[in-house]
């Protein structure tokens, strides 16, 4: 299962911009040992400033915020004081 997480990048007096990826790590046991594997991958980008909040994916194209905000639990932190 993949989770969403949220990572201020910049921060100045007029905007932030905060980096969305996604990580998944998978497990499993084998005879001789244990197999530990993971990635992480970015997934979105948002842009806070004094015109709004602007979420984009990777394709340039914009994303419904509210999504992000349902699925982030820390992301309200990283946009709510820009």
């Amino acid at each position: 299962m993949a989770t969403l997480r949220s990572t201020e990048i910049y921060r100045d007096a007029t905007v932030t911009i905060v980096a969305v990826d996604s990580s998944a790590v998978r497990s499993s046991r084998a005879a001789l040992g244990f197999h530990l594997a993971g990635h992480r991958e970015p997934v979105a980008i948002i842009v806070s400033g004094a015109d709004g909040i602007e979420a984009l994916d990777m394709h340039g194209q914009n994303l419904e915020l509210g999504r992000l905000r349902r699925e982030i639990a820390d992301i309200a932190a990283h946009i709510a004081s820009s």
